[in-house]
């Protein structure tokens, strides 16, 4: 009897540890499944947890700095603070230069944030992560040639990377290279919309909000609110819903308003009658006879013959020129022209 007990506490006591593995195993499985799907909140309070527990335990420590940079409300500092140890313990996984890289960025560290970059990126050239993300960076600061780059060249390493078609589409936005955007966003949306895609409920808002936008902006408002309304369904209680809401709201007030029918104006019985006041003639002055010497009366008569023959010919130009030598050189023979 003594024996077997003390084989079942031998039992135990080797195979505690085993059972205790087996369960950490597990729980860090469940955590690294929450951000495959876009949950990093729920896996950084599982993690937090467990880290607690198990402060040594390198692989926790990496997945909550992971889940600390993806959260709704990330927390770069603390997610630099574990990434920066894990990428000391482990110098050839990029997901830490990865994480770090998004974490810089968050806090505009533009230099920091390409260094760790070029890190994911040379240590895995065949993955679109390093791409997108150096993409990203050059997109929060406004350098839109190169952001396109880095999509684009994301968007080849993964053919089914919706999110790099997306952020693609959003910098052809900027650029105001709308046909661009558009099959851009259009693509990310047929993709994230895929059987295969495992695309968040926030993604899929994220892309549908854009095309609602990018609509919006051609000024074709009925597919624009089709398309905020489709984000709606996807994640109403966000930024994201919150937005979609406005612009719906936006679209449906700003459409022609409708103004009430004039009233109707009430005829006269009697046609108007309008009082013509008589115009008086203006008042011409007519000068006093004047004396005219024998030499101006010679170049008056000139003057007038001139002005016939002239006339006869049917050359009116000349004769107005004659007859107006007379008026400005010689006022005076104004009674006698």
């Amino acid at each position: 009897m003594k024996l077997g007990k003390l084989c079942i506490l031998t039992m135990a006591v080797f195979l505690a540890p085993a059972f205790c593995f087996a369960g950490l195993t597990s729980d860090i499985n469940d955590a690294k499944k929450l951000l495959e799907i876009g949950n990093a909140d729920r896996a950084a309070q599982i993690l937090s947890d467990m880290n607690k527990k198990h402060p040594a335990n390198a692989d926790i420590r990496a997945l909550l700095g992971i889940a600390l940079v993806n959260m709704q409300k990330p927390n770069p500092n603390e997610a630099i603070k574990y990434l920066s140890t894990s990428l000391d313990e482990d110098k050839r996984n990029p997901q830490y230069p990865l994480g770090l890289c998004k974490a810089y960025r968050l806090l505009q560290k533009t230099d920091r944030a390409l260094m760790y970059c070029k890190k994911a990126i040379k240590l895995k050239p065949e993955s679109n992560l390093g791409y997108r993300e150096t993409g990203l960076v050059y997109y929060g600061v406004q350098n839109t040639d190169k952001a396109v780059y880095y999509f684009k060249t994301a968007s080849k390493k993964n053919p089914k990377d919706y999110l790099s078609l997306y952020y693609l589409g959003k910098t052809y936005s900027l650029q105001k290279k709308y046909s661009e955007a558009l099959a851009s966003l259009k693509e990310a949306d047929f993709l994230a919309k895929s059987r295969q895609s495992k695309a968040s409920a926030k993604d899929l808002a994220l892309i549908t909000s854009a095309l609602g936008s990018l609509y919006e902006r051609r000024g074709i408002k009925n597919i624009a609110i089709k398309y905020y309304r489709e984000a709606l369904t996807y994640y109403s209680s966000s930024t994201v819903g919150n937005n979609a809401r406005a612009a719906i709201k936006r679209l449906s007030d700003s459409g022609p308003k409708k103004t009430p029918p004039a009233k109707p104006v009430a005829l006269a019985a009697k046609p108007l009658e309008v009082k013509v006041s008589p115009v008086a003639a203006p008042k011409v002055n007519i000068p006093a006879k004047v004396k005219l010497s024998g030499q101006q009366k010679e170049e008056l008569k000139l003057c007038i013959q001139k002005a016939r023959d002239l006339y006869k010919e049917k050359d009116l130009d000349k004769q107005s020129s004659s007859i107006g030598n007379v008026l400005i050189f010689r006022p005076q023979m104004l009674m006698f022209a």
